[in-house]
């Protein structure tokens, strides 16, 4: 759902500026830094703060059947114990909801590496996306991609 669907909803839902009392001139911004994703704002009223809007849902990870397949795997080498993330160490049957295992490449599938017990290791959505996330951004710069942040060479 796009931004000015948002704001179809929300107005649709009876969001009005508190000063004018209309939806006419309201609209979105999204937040650079904080911990919001966007607030509605007035432009009539010299953009006065109107309400908070949430983050769009998401899909909910990779609940697919490759993902079971290679906790599988590891579940087959392990004797059929409970698995532990390897990064923060969270037992896999007290994770909260909405956190759940995955198996991790350790040389990633597009790099050669296989669906085997030795190449993979469990960690939950939260650390998989962590580690990710960081060989992203290997010093500041996305790797294998250009960035206006990435060093030049020299």
């Amino acid at each position: 759902m796009n931004l000015d669907e948002r704001l179809a909803d929300l107005t649709r839902s009876g969001v009005v500026c508190p000063t004018c009392e209309t939806a006419a001139g309201l609209r979105i911004v999204l937040m650079d830094a904080g911990p919001h994703y966007a607030k509605v704002v007035c432009d009539d009223c010299r953009e006065r703060f109107v309400t908070w809007v949430s983050k769009p849902d998401k899909p909910k990870g990779k609940r697919d059947g490759r993902s079971k397949e290679l906790l599988a795997v590891i579940r087959a080498d392990r004797d059929g114990e409970p698995l532990y993330c390897e990064v923060c160490l969270r037992d896999e049957r007290l994770l909260p909801v909405g956190t759940w295992m995955e198996a991790h490449h350790v040389l990633e599938h597009q790099d050669g590496g296989l669906n085997t017990a030795r190449n993979l290791m469990p960690v939950c959505n939260e650390c998989h996306s962590l580690i990710h996330w960081r060989r992203r951004t290997v010093s500041g710069a996305q790797v294998g991609k250009e960035s206006e942040h990435a060093p030049t060479p020299g």
